[in-house]
């Protein structure tokens, strides 16, 4: 009966810490972005990384009363401005990802999030305007 006891007692315990331990953090998510994902455009872009995680069923509001919803359970999310030094509308693109597997999703618009001063930190900023 001991051995059976610490058995389960082993198991439970690895259930419950085993999903601390393979989350994608912020900061993994943070150099996934950047060394990954625009590594070869960072010179023309500027980068915004959520302060916290996106719950399933939540959204980013968009200007224009539009909405974006998180594609995973949970997620984090950034914003890439395409065109830094234009007007809206242009394009840019949300990268959402996954907490849990750290697989990511790209979704081109052509508006900027209404919580962009507010939700979101600048993480990489083009500093000068490209000849």
């Amino acid at each position: 009966m001991t051995k059976l006891h610490n058995f389960l007692l082993a198991t439970f315990i690895f259930c419950i810490t085993n999903p601390i331990y393979s989350q994608f953090s912020r900061n993994d998510a943070t150099d996934l972005i950047l060394t990954q994902i625009l590594a070869d455009n960072l010179e023309n872009v500027n980068v915004y990384s959520s302060f916290n995680t996106l719950p399933e069923n939540g959204f980013i509001p968009l200007w224009h009363g539009q909405d974006l919803e998180n594609p995973y359970s949970l997620s984090w999310y950034f914003f890439v401005d395409d065109m830094v030094f234009a007007n809206w509308e242009h394009p840019c693109r949300y990268i959402f990802v996954d907490v849990a597997t750290g697989n990511y999703n790209i979704i081109q618009k052509r508006i900027s999030p209404q919580t962009l001063e507010t939700d979101f930190e600048i993480i990489h900023e083009v500093l000068l305007i490209p000849k």
